[in-house]
This record gives C-alpha cells, sequence and structure tokens, in this order.
C-alpha cells in the first residue's frame, strides 16, 4: 500500500509502504481517497494518491483484501476477451468468458466456487454466431453482449444483422364469392362477373339451392363456377388472373353479397369457402390498415391470418442466440457426466407473425440493424437497435408481433423510436421497478408509463441528459442510481445517473471530477458492490505494472447525503480480465506469467468489512494481518530478506502446526500470489520464525518492482538470523 505525503498546507502526512503498512497523520479520517486538485482545494480527508489500500468509514484506512486463488488452469484469454457475471439467483452466479483473438482457452463458463462447466453447441453454425471476425475488426467486448434472463443468457453479435427469412407465404389465390343471404321471393338478381352481366329473373321459389345452381350453370365462358354450400358459389378465372365481380339486386341489394380475395368487406364475407382460402378484408376507414382472414374448413371459421406473399418468420440464424442451463440425465448422456450441470448454445424459436402483413404488422425495428443490447422488463424482452426500442409481448418474450392488427392489445409488442435533434445511436440499457433508462452515445433518455400500465398505448420516452457514453462498457445500477463511462480525449469521467424521488429532475454528476486525469480512456467493464457500495473499473491494458491495475470507487450514502466518494487504485499481481461480486466477494477472472508462462486463474476477494480471516482444515487461525489503526498509526508485523531467503514470524500455534520433518509446507501470498517453500524455522528471543525459499523457477525479472525488493540479493555473509536487517514481507498468508 502506498500513499503520497499530503501537501504540508493542511498539516497531513500519510505514508503507507505497499509491502507494510505504516501511517502517519494528524488528520482523523482519511476516507475520501484520491484527489488531483490542488492543495488548497482539496478536502482534508482526501490524499494526493492511494494504492493498495481499502478505505473504510468504520476503521479508516486498512490494507485491501487478499486475492485467493479459486482455480488455475494452463493457457490465457487476450484482453479484449468479454467477462460476463450472470447472477441465476441470491445463491447461484456464473461467469462467462467470450474468447477473444489471440486467446489459447475457449468459451467458458466458471461459478464463484471455481468450477468450470461444459459449453455444447447445438452444431457448428450456432457456434459461429459468438466469433466476432465475420470480416470485420470487432473483438468480443465490441461486438458481443449477454444478458441474463431466467436461465436464459441472450447473446447478441453487432456483426451479425437481423433479417427475416427468405421463404415467403403463398401468393394470394384470385377467387370470387357469391353469397345468397336470403331467398325472398320475387327478387330479381345479377352479377356481373369481368363485365358480363348473369341475371336470375324474379319468381315464387325462394330456395338459395336452386338460385346458386343457376349462376353456376350460366357463369361466363373463361370462367368457372363451383358450388361450395347451398348458399355459396366460388368463382375462378381459367387463367388465375384477377377479375371484377359484383352482385345486385331488386330488393335494396340486401339477398346478395359478392367477395374477392383481393378485396372484400367484412360485411360481405361468404360464411363458408373453400379450405384455407385467404380474404383480404378492406379498411373501414382511412385510419385502418387492410388485414387478412383464412378459413379453416374443420372449424367452419374465419380466423386472422399473415399476408399472403410476404415473410412471416425471423431468421434465427441471425437472431440473438442463448446460453440454456440445464442438467444431464443419470446416464450422462450429453456431457459423460451424471446429472451434470451444463450449458446449451443454440438459436432461438421466435414467434412468427400469425397475422397482418408489412404494412399492418411491420417487422421490428432491429431487422437490417444490429442489436446494441438486450434486457428484460415489464415481463418483457427487450432490444435496442439503431434509434429504437423494442419489447416483445408481455410474457411472451420470443414473441414481436401483434396478435391481432384489428386493435392494439395491452400486452402487444412495443417498438418505439427516439425523438432528437441530433444523430443518437443506442448503447445500453440499465433497467429500474418503473422504468428504464436509455443511454445512447451522446444523449439518455427514459422510459416509462407515467405510472400507468405498461402497454404500447401508455409508454413515454423522453430524452434526460446529454453526456457521451462508452459503446463498450455496459453500465450498473447501484440502487436507483445509474453509473456509465463517459470518455474524454485522454481519460473517463464516471457519471452517477440519478432521477431525483417525486420529481422529473434527472442528473448525471462526475463523480471522476476531482480526478480527471486519473481513470484511464480504455476501460472495458464496470463491475459493482451493491451492497458494499464498491465500483471496480477494468481496463484492456496488456499484462504489465498498469495493465495489473484497477480503479475502485467506494462511496457511502447516509439518507440523502454522500458522506463517501473515494478513488483508490489496487495493484495486483495478476492481469484482471472481468469479474463479478457475490456474496460480499469480488471475484475476478484474470492471467498471470512466471518465467513467461501463462496461466489463468479466477480469485475471490472478501470485501467484507470484517477482518480477513484464514482457517485451515482444522480450523487454527493463520495471520491475516490487518493493521489495527487508530488515526492512521500502526505497528505491522515485519519480515526480512536474506538472499533468496525471507523470515516470517508466526505464531507459536502455527509454529507447531508446521512440522517440518513430516512434510514440505509451502506458504502462499495470497497478495502477490507467490508461493514460498519453507525450508526450516526456529526461535529467537521468544518468538517464532519460519523461514521462507523462493522457488527456484522463480527470476527477479518476472517480478515487479516491489516485489523485487523484498526478494532482493543480500548476502547471508554468517549474520545470525536474529539480527538480519529487516525487510517488508507482504500480508497475509495462507499455508498448505
Amino acid at each position: 500500500m502506498s500513499l503520497t505525503k499530503l501537501p504540508v498546507a493542511v498539516e497531513t502526512i500519510l505514508e503507507v509502504d505497499t509491502k507494510m503498512p505504516k501511517f502517519k497523520s494528524t488528520e482523523a479520517s482519511l476516507y475520501n481517497g484520491i484527489s488531483q486538485q490542488s492543495s488548497e482545494l482539496r478536502l482534508p480527508s482526501q490524499v494526493e494518491d492511494v494504492t493498495n489500500a481499502n478505505l473504510t468509514l468504520s476503521r479508516g484506512i486498512e490494507m485491501r483484501p487478499p486475492a485467493e486463488i479459486l482455480l488455475e488452469e494452463s493457457g490465457e484469454y487476450s484482453v479484449d476477451s468479454l467477462v460476463y457475471p450472470s447472477a441465476f439467483s441470491s445463491d447461484l452466479s456464473y461467469i462467462f468468458t467470450i474468447a477473444g483473438d489471440g486467446s489459447t482457452l475457449p468459451h467458458q463458463v466458471y461459478d464463484t466456487d471455481g468450477l468450470i462447466y461444459p459449453i455444447i453447441f447445438e452444431d457448428a453454425a450456432a457456434q459461429d454466431y459468438l466469433e466476432t471476425d465475420n470480416g470485420s475488426a470487432y473483438s468480443p467486448i465490441q461486438a458481443v453482449q449477454l444478458s441474463s434472463i431466467l436461465d436464459y443468457t441472450f447473446v447478441s453479435n453487432k456483426n451479425v444483422t437481423p433479417a427475416m427469412e427468405t421463404a415467403t407465404t403463398a401468393a394470394l389465390v384470385e377467387e370470387g364469392y357469391i353469397w345468397i343471404k336470403n331467398g325472398v321471393q320475387q327478387v330479381q338478381r345479377k352479377i356481373v362477373v369481368n363485365g358480363t352481366t348473369v341475371t336470375h329473373v324474379k319468381n315464387v321459389n325462394n330456395d338459395s339451392d336452386i338460385i346458386v345452381d343457376y349462376f353456376v350453370a350460366n357463369i361466363p365462358s373463361g370462367f368457372t363456377a363451383t358450388k361450395i354450400s347451398s348458399a355459396v358459389l366460388k368463382i375462378v378465372k381459367d387463367d388465375a388472373a384477377a377479375f371484377t365481380l359484383t352482385a345486385t339486386d331488386s330488393y335494396s341489394d340486401t339477398t346478395m353479397a359478392a367477395s374477392r380475395t383481393n378485396g372484400c368487406k367484412i360485411e360481405d364475407l361468404p360464411p363458408v369457402a373453400s379450405t384455407d382460402t385467404i380474404m383480404t378484408i378492406a379498411p373501414e376507414e382511412n385510419s385502418e390498415s387492410e388485414y387478412f382472414l383464412q378459413y379453416d374448413e374443420d372449424t367452419k371459421t374465419w380466423s386472422e391470418t399473415t399476408a399472403p406473399g410476404e415473410s412471416a418468420t425471423l431468421d434465427n440464424t441471425t437472431m440473438p442466440h442463448a446460453f440454456i442451463r440445464m442438467v444431464d440425465d443419470g446416464a450422462g448422456t450429453v456431457t459423460g457426466t451424471p446429472d451434470q450441470v451444463y450449458f446449451h448454445f443454440d438459436r432461438i424459436d421466435w414467434v412468427a407473425r400469425t397475422s397482418g402483413g408489412n404494412d399492418s404488422a411491420p417487422v421490428p425495428s432491429f431487422i437490417t440493424r444490429p442489436i446494441n443490447d438486450t434486457f428484460f422488463f415489464k415481463n418483457r424482452l427487450g432490444f435496442i437497435a439503431g434509434d429504437n426500442i423494442i419489447l416483445s409481448a408481455t410474457d411472451d418474450l420470443f414473441r414481436f408481433f401483434p396478435t391481432t392488427v384489428k386493435e392494439v392489445l395491452d400486452d402487444d409488442p412495443i417498438d418505439i423510436a427516439i425523438s432528437s435533434t441530433t444523430s443518437v445511436t443506442l448503447l445500453h440499457v440499465s433497467t429500474f421497478p418503473e422504468s428504464l433508462i436509455i443511454v445512447g452515445d451522446n444523449e439518455q433518455f427514459t422510459l416509462g408509463s407515467g405510472g400507468k400500465a405498461f402497454t404500447p398505448e401508455n409508454v413515454v420516452l423522453d430524452p434526460t441528459t446529454s453526456y457521451s457514453a462508452s459503446d463498450i462498457v455496459p453500465p450498473v445500477t447501484v440502487g436507483s442510481t445509474m453509473y456509465f463511462i463517459a470518455p474524454q480525449s485522454s481519460f473517463s469521467a464516471v457519471r452517477e445517473y440519478s432521477v431525483q424521488p417525486d420529481t422529473l429532475i434527472t442528473d448525471a454528476a462526475d463523480v471522476t471530477a476531482h480526478v480527471p486525469r486519473l481513470i484511464p480512456n480504455n476501460l472495458k467493464q464496470i463491475v459493482s458492490e451493491n451492497n458494499l457500495e464498491y465500483l471496480f473499473l477494468i481496463n484492456t491494458d496488456e499484462y504489465s505494472t498498469e495493465g495489473n491495475q484497477m480503479f475502485i470507487y467506494k462511496f457511502y450514502w447516509q439518507g440523502n447525503e454522500k458522506v463517501q466518494s473515494a478513488w483508490i487504485k489496487w495493484d495486483l499481481w495478476f492481469k484482471p480480465l472481468g469479474g463479478i461480486t457475490f456474496d460480499g466477494k469480488l471475484i475476478l477472472v484474470g492471467t498471470e506469467k512466471t518465467s513467461g508462462v501463462s496461466r489463468t486463474i479466477l480469485t475471490s476477494m472478501n470485501l467484507s468489512d470484517k477482518p480477513p480471516v484464514v482457517l485451515d482444515t482444522d480450523d487454527r487461525e493463520f495471520k491475516s494481518t490487518r493493521p489495527n489503526i487508530d488515526r492512521q498509526s500502526t505497528i505491522p508485523n515485519e519480515a526480512v530478506n536474506v538472499g533468496n531467503q525471507s523470515i516470517l514470524e508466526v505464531t507459536l500455534s502455527q509454529y507447531n502446526y508446521l512440522d517440518i520433518d513430516d512434510v514440505n509446507p509451502v506458504v502462499v501470498d495470497r497478495i502477490s500470489g507467490i508461493k514460498y517453500q519453507i525450508t526450516y524455522r526456529y526461535t529467537a528471543g521468544g518468538k517464532y520464525y519460519l523461514v521462507l525459499e523462493v522457488p527456484a523457477n522463480l527470476t527477479t525479472t518476472d517480478l515487479g518492482v516491489d516485489e523485487y525488493f523484498v526478494l532482493g540479493n543480500y548476502a547471508l555473509g554468517g549474520v545470525p538470523p536474529d539480527s538480519f536487517s529487516s525487510f517488508p514481507l507482504t500480508f497475509p498468508f495462507v499455508f498448505s
């Protein structure tokens, strides 16, 4: 932990060594972290720089929690790989890794205990959807977006443009129908077929059967008439071309009706027709659209259907796919392991259009436009594409077409475009209980229903703020606040978006205003811990001193007052690629390199305010240094370093537990991840010591500056062990 001296002007000096915390200060509370303001403007609770510290209101400054290894495996992920945290429930979370170019590990799923779960791809075509090249240079963090809803984790790829299937419904068949509604006596009836009139003279016979038979027998040449029922006949042109058809009578045109499949009034619809006949129903008012009815001979009913000759089905090879959590059977049929949890990756069967056509039930606006984000709101699956927000039907996540075009139903899909005077591309969505916050590249919006039911007719979309936003880093929600990245020329700002209660006033305060040159502009993920109020920012730098650094925002609200707003830097011994918070812990996927060999690790950092305690299987408490800070003063444990060995003071119980004669114990530094061999132990001056030897395959070139200082080459020279010069050694340790 290293903190730079505060300016003398505020009479506050804070000195913290990276390996051995030492604090001196006249200021009791330095909980507001880094400030890059001039000394005149800096708060007494702020410092110029702070590294590897944890700032709390309850105990002040203490060492950051150690990163304990949950999993190690050979290989690595490239820094542009996507790491997605998926919280399935309060006690079940997973981490998806989508491998980028240059990764030596495949796409994988981890849990928060360090277990790996198989991914089963339906076929090669489904797996291809995850690939991000597709003729472009997009990486996973640029192109792929994941969103977990129930047992589904939806995956959208910006490189794949959604489309409709090329296959279309059958073309409209040109048919005409004459319906004898009643057989009123002494009525003259006429039909006109393509300009040729056929007349049925007045008589006393009111049998519709006889009237139908007459028109069938006297149909003009070039046409064929078929008796469908005792009151209905069908007419078609022999060359299947379109034709005109009208019907009149001397009884105010009320005893007969004529209709054609390419244009029919609803009142003229015949009661029966040929199987699967489709009628185009003309709109009754200018504000209405035509719709289509299909006859079902089995049920003897007409029902709404799709327009003939148009595509009605979403192409599921271009639409978002999904990881589906499944459990293998007792025989391990799929994975080879009985009852194994696995993730099946496949296309989704989206509900096809069942009513209307391109005019009355247009295709969703994400067709031909990449999907930038996926979300779940009010029991609807949602996408954003271009400048549109599209939500599925209520409780029918895979349906984006209405069930009827005759009226707008409350559960119909919603498709709405933003209204802005500037060109805006929508990037991300954050969900709140009663509204959506839509983040555009240079403007933000809120979508809700004004306290009413969330329906197509009640939806309201309003602009709120106008700030730039990262197209890579999704925002995170903490309570009633959303945090998003606002890129600048060389650095990034973090904005805190909130809506003041019971008002329409919104704000997106810059919580990096006092550290304008701290946060890099190559961020890839924000990981939030909502209960303890942390934000962890991860960048895309390669494995290096700077690349292994995380930026932490620690804040605390007391009512409507924010009493802590602190930025800190954590230097890690591995390169963090992304992670998740779970049960008060920060779980990170990272890369660690030793002697040029890479490994991927899963680590856990306990963020709880309780002092970290490490127990072995016998419930013995092992060393876990926590500075007992009282106005920033502490006397830490120290270790000495000689040659390639370090000496660590331990307790009597630890000393007795580690029997050098029976085993070759290893001590693991939970901060740096370095493993040391315990070569021997000794007592001096009533204290107990272990001698730790640096692994033979570890060279100083593998270490950072701080580690090299600890493991520097100091000659033994015959000096008694208890009088070695003292050098700091990282704490705490896990004994194994």
